[in-house]
């Protein structure tokens, strides 16, 4: 599958390890890539323009549902993943948007990511 090299993505997620491998894996496929490690500096990054915002849910008392909303807010066109390992609320129903349960495979993730910045057959349902 072509991968849309500088694609921007956010990823929000408070677990270090998970991040930096997460993160590592998307340069090397040629995204260009900023790390919050929760709400508040995600929020301050989304100033700059992002193609997909790749968040965690269960960070604190505003969670990756409330973020997704206010980037999209600022961002309407910002794509988003929503991942979690365990989550006492139902996710929500949100348009051009997937909900992804930990845990995953790096390559689970990296193919959905790829279809959805590159905008291949099928992305707009999937996202």
């Amino acid at each position: 599958m072509y991968i849309k090299k500088g694609a921007r993505i956010l990823l929000v997620e408070d677990e270090q390890a998970l991040r930096a491998i997460m993160a590592e894996e998307l340069r090397d496929m040629g995204y260009d890539v900023t790390e919050a490690d929760g709400v508040v500096s995600a929020v301050a990054a989304l100033q700059d323009d992002f193609d997909l915002l790749l968040t965690d849910i269960r960070m604190g008392k505003v969670s990756g549902w409330d973020l997704a909303e206010a980037a999209r807010r600022m961002q309407p066109t910002i794509e988003v993943i929503y991942m979690t390992g365990y989550s006492d609320e139902k996710p929500r129903r949100v348009d051009r948007s997937i909900f992804l349960m930990k845990p995953f495979t790096v390559d689970q993730i990296m193919s959905i990511v790829s279809t959805c910045c590159t905008g291949a057959p099928g992305a707009q349902a999937l996202c």
